[in-house]
């Protein structure tokens, strides 16, 4: 129900229907024109954190929804003599080996390490 999903994205997941939260605005602006669609097969799942619910065959495609677990902040402020500006945060936590601070700790075979956040 309703109130279930929003306690679940108040506890640090976020979606977008319009803006690839996988991968950095950065490596986003690099992309082909062609290449910027809202498709999660494109890129990498290291944060997508529904990726294997996304796996199921019977879900369309028009219904998977990329979740990420981080942080997001976004406000108005103001510059001396260029107006007023949007300054945002994001911060994407890695989904390989996420967990509590004892138990996600080091780096495995495959290079991934504990609780790593990216923030951009």
């Amino acid at each position: 129900n309703m109130k279930c999903m929003k306690k679940y994205f108040m506890s640090g997941f976020y979606y977008s229907r319009s803006y690839n939260l996988l991968i950095s605005r950065e490596r986003f602006q690099k992309l082909e024109e062609n290449e910027k669609v809202m498709d999660w097969t494109k890129y990498d799942n290291d944060y997508y954190w529904n990726y294997n619910m996304s796996e199921i065959k019977q879900i369309p495609p028009q219904w998977r929804t990329i979740v990420i677990q981080g942080y997001f902040f976004q406000q108005q402020i103001h510059l001396e003599g260029k107006g007023m500006i949007k300054l945002g945060c994001l911060s994407r936590r890695q989904c390989k080996r996420g967990g509590t601070r004892l138990n996600a700790r080091g780096i495995d075979d495959s290079g991934y390490v504990g609780n790593f956040i990216e923030t951009e």
